[in-house]
């Protein structure tokens, strides 16, 4: 969208030359921006579809970022939803959606000033051409809207305040945090094989669920992070790209359990509504082929049917069992309750890990 500033100057008893127009955009753009660190983009949407009127959407396509919602051919309405493999640069949560990682050091680039003036006037004119730039860009910034990261910014000399509302500003009402977590890629792990000294306490597991839980009250969904062991289970036939295959945005849309009410900026609850405490669980049962793993059960407070979460022992400590299992439209969740000490889900699941082309209910996908 074109923007247009009015930036007056007057009462200077000196001419108002580039150098000082210049000085006074960026002393105006430092004020209103984060310039130091990761620079996050606050999308809005909660759900499926994400709002993506400031992206050139056939940019976001043609980089694999994105599907976008057909049925919205107005480009300020457009609604998009990110893939996957694209989703790791979504680092954080605000409560108005999520918020992508930019890239690092936000800068506005001056790049022509020109006088306006006419000869007759006693007022100096200034017309600026500018552009946003960034460090380290992700794919993301590429993809802004060209009229958007250039702008057309024209001052008038008066007092050397701002009349018009923040025309130096990349994004007005951005609520994501300042630095954004950097994204990381999502790495590859081997396949955990130490099997444990014993069994996993009850005390143990409630330690570890809260850990994590608090981690996700506080939104350092890289320190949760750490309390998984995550599976990459979509990657039909490529076993060796399943194990530790996460990044920490599979738990920005996920919520704590334990700390009251959920806020604006909280994800759904990662236990899906079934517990709001960890003192439910009644029973940890081993894995009948994996020495690492263990089911810990509890009752679901609808059905009434055993229900379980899995924990797993990997390089001397427990973790939390986490899969990405069968992606649908929006930011994409690690899923915890898995069922896995019942037989066929237990037996559907390891022809998943073998890289078989089947979801988590055992059908097979399409070619």
């Amino acid at each position: 969208m074109f923007t247009l500033g009015f930036l007056f100057f007057a009462g200077c008893a000196e001419p108002i030359t580039n150098e000082m127009v210049k000085e006074k955009l960026l002393a105006d753009f430092q004020a209103n921006n984060f310039t130091q660190g990761r620079y996050g983009w606050e999308i809005e949407g909660k759900g499926t579809w994400l709002d993506g009127g400031k992206f050139t959407v056939e940019c976001l396509v043609d980089k694999g970022l994105v599907l976008p919602d057909h049925s919205q051919r107005f480009q300020d309405n457009i609604r998009i939803t990110p893939m996957l493999a694209a989703q790791k640069y979504i680092t954080a949560a605000s409560n108005r959606g999520y918020c992508i990682d930019m890239g690092t050091d936000l800068n506005l680039e001056i790049n022509e000033i020109t006088d306006r003036a006419q000869s007759s006037s006693e007022i100096n004119i200034f017309e600026v051409q500018a552009e946003f730039t960034i460090s380290d860009e992700t794919p993301w910034f590429g993809c802004i809207r060209e009229n958007f990261r250039n702008r057309k910014i024209v001052l008038e000399t008066a007092d050397l305040t701002v009349r018009e509302s923040t025309p130096t500003t990349f994004q007005n009402k951005n609520e994501c945090p300042k630095p954004i977590v950097k994204y990381a890629d999502r790495p590859t792990l081997s396949r955990p094989q130490t099997p444990p000294p014993g069994p996993p306490t009850l005390q143990q597991i409630t330690t570890l669920l809260q850990q994590f839980d608090d981690s996700l009250y506080a939104h350092d969904f890289t320190k949760a992070l750490t309390n998984v062991s995550c599976l990459h289970l979509p990657h039909i036939n490529k076993p060796e790209t399943i194990w530790g295959h996460c990044a920490i945005s599979e738990l920005v849309a996920s919520g704590h359990v334990t700390h009251g009410k959920t806020r604006d900026k909280d994800g759904d609850p990662w236990m899906q509504g079934r517990l709001n405490n960890f003192n439910e669980f009644s029973q940890v049962v081993a894995d009948k082929k994996d020495p690492t793993l263990f089911h810990v059960l509890f009752s679901d407070p609808e059905t009434k049917t055993k229900r379980s979460i899995s924990v797993q022992y990997v390089r001397g400590e427990w973790k939390l069992l986490g899969v990405i299992s069968t992606p649908t439209g929006g930011v994409v969740k690690l899923e915890f309750i898995n069922d896995l000490h019942l037989t066929p889900k237990r037996t559907i699941f390891e022809l998943r890990l073998d890289g078989g082309p089947y979801d988590k209910n055992g059908e097979r996908f399409m070619r």
